[in-house]
C-alpha cells in the first residue's frame, strides 16, 4: 500500500524522510519498493526510480523504455525496530542517494549514469509494495512522520 503526493511539484531536487519498522522481511526471493518518484522522460515515456530491497538488503532500481535495472546493496535492511530512512532525487544531477538511521547506504547511490537519465518529477509514492508473492505472511510494516524538503531534514528518534 502506498500514499501519494503531487503537492511538492515542481521540483527538480527533493530529499526525503520517513521512519520504518518492518517486523520481518518478505521471502528471500521478494523484491519490494518503499519509495517511487515517477514522472516521463524527454521522450514521453514514464521513468520510475524505485528505493526499496531484495534478499533481505536495501536495492534501488530504475523503470523505463521497456527495460529495468537494479544496485544491490550489502547492507540489511533493519528488522523490529524503527529506523530513519532518508532519500534524495536529484534531477539535474541524474543523481539517487539513500540513508539509513544517518549512514549513506553507498553501493546503492546513483550520481551522473547516463543509464539512469531522471524523468521530469511528477509523484512521489511511500509506503510498501511487493512484487512477487510473498510466502512469510502476514507481515506487518509501519511508516510514521514522513517528510520531503528541498535540503537534507535529518533525523531525530
Amino acid at each position: 500500500m502506498y500514499t501519494t503526493s503531487t503537492k511538492i511539484f515542481p521540483t527538480t531536487h527533493v530529499f526525503g524522510r520517513m521512519f520504518q519498522k518492518v517486523e520481518k522481511l518478505p521471502t528471500r526471493k521478494m523484491h519490494w519498493t518503499s519509495i517511487e518518484m515517477v514522472g516521463p522522460l524527454a521522450n514521453g515515456n514514464n521513468a520510475l526510480l524505485r528505493f526499496g530491497g531484495e534478499y533481505d538488503n536495501f536495492m534501488d532500481n530504475y523503470v523505463a523504455n521497456g527495460g529495468e535495472t537494479a544496485k544491490m546493496s550489502k547492507t540489511p535492511v533493519p528488522i523490529n525496530e524503527w529506523t530513519c530512512i532518508e532519500w534524495e532525487y536529484d534531477n539535474s544531477n541524474d543523481t539517487m542517494r539513500m540513508w539509513s538511521d544517518e549512514q549513506l547506504i553507498s553501493d546503492i547511490e546513483v550520481v551522473s549514469d547516463p543509464n539512469w537519465v531522471h524523468p521530469k518529477y511528477q509523484k512521489i509514492y511511500v509506503g510498501w509494495q511487493n512484487y512477487q508473492p510473498n510466502l512469510v505472511v502476514p507481515m506487518n510494516v509501519w511508516i510514521d512522520d514522513v517528510a520531503m524538503d528541498s535540503q537534507r531534514i535529518g533525523c531525530t528518534k
